[in-house]
């Protein structure tokens, strides 16, 4: 009995812990033409993340537009990592738990945000 009571205690603290990890959805975005060095600060706030820039990357000009509500902090981030390729050709890749690496693919497509 004793076996079964540690048994369920963990593993409600388990289903517990897993449940209350869940980011809440409350980031809004609404940016029409960013600029992209205000854009990579924003994100690199939000993140935490130190941004490891190629010289392309920092000397790339571009603007951003973004628009969408009822985001978690996660799901906000790979938006704009995804509206960075889409609109800039500007790729973020994670090289560990603190640092990205931003650099710019001219070989990638620009694709246009929809109105």
């Amino acid at each position: 009995m004793k076996r079964f009571l540690v048994l369920f205690v963990g593993v409600t603290f388990v289903s517990f812990v897993v449940f209350s990890a869940e980011e809440p959805k409350d980031i809004g975005i609404n940016m029409t033409a960013m600029p992209l060095d205000q854009l990579l600060s924003l994100y690199q706030r939000m993140s935490g993340w130190q941004l490891i820039q190629s010289t392309q990357a920092r000397e790339h000009l571009g603007n951003v537009t973004l628009r969408a509500k009822n985001l978690s902090k996660s799901e906000a981030l790979r938006l704009i990592e995804k509206a960075l390729v889409d609109q800039t050709r500007i790729v973020i890749t994670r090289l560990d738990d603190k640092r990205v690496s931003v650099t710019f693919n001219d070989a990638l497509p620009i694709i246009r945000p929809k109105d």
